[in-house]
């Protein structure tokens, strides 16, 4: 499978609990952080809109 392209940026401030929580998931999971924030927004997302492909914005 070819690798997804990543070109989008995302900036987030969270609280340091926040971050430890996430840290903790990522640890827990094998995974970065990053990874761990794009699997819980793919999941989201099929949760509310099933296999709906997503509009990119313009």
């Amino acid at each position: 499978m070819a690798p997804i392209e990543r070109s989008e940026r995302l900036n987030v401030r969270i609280a340091p609990d926040e971050m430890a929580m996430l840290n903790a998931l990522a640890d827990a999971e094998g995974l970065s952080a990053s990874d761990v924030v794009r699997t819980l927004v793919r999941r989201a997302y099929a949760e509310r809109f099933g296999d709906k492909k997503p509009k990119p914005k313009k």
